[in-house]
């Protein structure tokens, strides 16, 4: 025999059961009148009262609403029901839950806005609401819920500024604001307590400069701000934090030169910062990232020479400096990055021969080196880099003969325009002269290389 109160929760799952309209996985069908509520499945409860304590609807293609009986479900401290197709608003009854410490209502269809109540939800340490179709503004009293840890807020139709109170109370780990229509700027204590790992505020209209305090973030593991308006300089010591993983601040309109720090993190996977007005040279510190895979600087307004550290860079795959004024010769030392799939130096002053040292990147895919002041051959070998299936030699001063063989039949014709003293088949006639120093030359580089690869890689 049930107690009021147990028929209270028994009564409210039910009609919870009610405004969902369509179970394709017949998940609810423990849910009757036959048994106890606490054998239910998804429902976990106090073995001592019966109080519903978890409630755990996730991943389950339920359709319907959210219904407001949830809040007689006083004790619950786990809400989750996330991947679902649930429409309508959040019920404000929700905010009645003041034991509720865990709130998961992401990936569905909701609508409206985020309900005032929720300022009352003083232990809630996890709030995700992301991938739904919300709209409005982000309430002020986010920023001085006590508890919260976890606000993931992403892919909605949110406006306004961000709580500029968001991190003061020390325990924020977790941010996702991405892909809304915020403005205004960063708030100044989002690091307080030094416990924030990830921020992520990428795809909004945001102004203004990163806070300084962010330099100091021993905490951050990634850092996602791309596609704002950010302006001013990054701060220094950002790129030096230990456990930082992954920096994206492209698309921006960031200032001042690549950012100074008296530590490099040796975690520091990628650095993105495409897309901005930063300014002044490379300097030979890059190299000290040891663990970098990814390094793209594209569309600034670096200058000076590429340095020859860049060649320290042993786990880099993708490396982009285009559209920049970097100038001086491409360094043969960047043969020495051996996994590097991705390489692109075209728009820039680059000048001198393309060395031949490349030619020893097996894993290269892609090279881009277009638009520059590069003079003399192509390297012969070139031909039989077997991954090179793009490359883009285009509006330079390279000379001499292009073959249609190896490699060569996946290179468009474009990818040599611009060089008016290139021949070959895919360009135009060679002189007889030209084609036979160039298979001479290509025919001396194969009995050689054994041994070039070995002196390169064991010096």
């Amino acid at each position: 025999m049930r107690t009021a109160d147990q028929g209270v929760k028994y009564q409210a799952l039910l009609l919870i059961k009610a405004a969902i309209t369509d179970d394709p996985q017949r998940a609810l069908t423990s849910w009757n009148g036959l048994t106890n509520h606490c054998t239910w499945a998804h429902v976990t409860c106090d073995p001592s009262h019966y109080h519903v304590t978890a409630l755990d609807l996730s991943k389950l293609n339920l359709s319907g609403t959210l219904s407001p009986e949830l809040a007689h479900l006083r004790f619950l401290s786990r809400l989750s029901v996330g991947d679902n197709q649930l429409s309508g608003n959040i019920p404000s009854e929700l905010g009645r839950l003041m034991s509720l410490k865990y709130m998961n209502l992401s990936s569905n269809m909701l609508t409206g806005e985020i309900p005032s109540s929720f300022a009352e939800l003083k232990n809630l340490t996890l709030l995700s609401l992301l991938s739904n179709q919300l709209q409005g503004g982000i309430p002020e009293f986010i920023g001085d819920l006590p508890e919260i840890e976890v606000l993931e807020l992403s892919a909605n139709n949110f406006t306004g500024s961000i709580p500029q109170g968001l991190g003061k109370n020390g325990k924020l780990q977790h941010l996702d604001l991405s892909l809304n229509k915020l403005t205004g700027t960063l708030p100044p204590n989002l690091c307080t307590g030094n416990r924030l790992q990830s921020l992520i505020t990428m795809g909004n209209f945001l102004f203004g400069p990163i806070p300084e305090t962010l330099g100091k973030c021993q905490s951050l593991i990634l850092i996602q701000m791309g596609q704002n308006y950010l302006d001013g300089s990054i701060p220094r010591g950002l790129l030096g934090l230990p456990r930082l993983s992954a920096v994206f601040l492209e698309d921006n309109n960031l200032t001042g030169g690549f950012p100074e720090t008296d530590t490099m993190s040796v975690s520091l996977v990628v650095i993105s910062l495409s897309n901005n007005q930063l300014s002044g040279p490379l300097l030979p510190s890059i190299g000290n990232f040891s663990g970098l895979q990814d390094l793209y600087l594209g569309r600034n307004r670096f200058k000076g020479p590429i340095p020859s550290e860049i060649g320290r860079l042993q786990q880099l795959v993708g490396i982009s400096f285009s559209h920049n004024k970097f100038s001086g010769p491409i360094v043969p030392e960047i043969s020495r990055c051996k996994l590097l799939s991705y390489v692109d130096l075209s728009h820039n002053e680059l000048a001198g021969e393309i060395p031949n040292e490349i030619t020893v990147m097996k894993d290269l895919s892609s090279l881009n080196l277009s638009r520059n002041h590069l003079v003399g051959r192509i390297p012969a070998l070139i031909e039989v880099m077997q991954n090179l299936t793009s490359v883009d030699f285009s509006y330079n001063n390279l000379s001499g003969y292009v073959p249609a063989t190896g490699q060569y039949i996946y290179f468009k014709p474009s990818s040599f325009q611009g060089n008016p003293n290139l021949c070959g088949p895919y360009i135009r006639p060679c002189k007889d002269r030209v084609a036979k120093a160039a298979a001479r030359s290509t025919s001396i580089w194969m009995i050689i290389w054994p041994f070039y690869v070995y002196v390169l890689f064991n010096e």
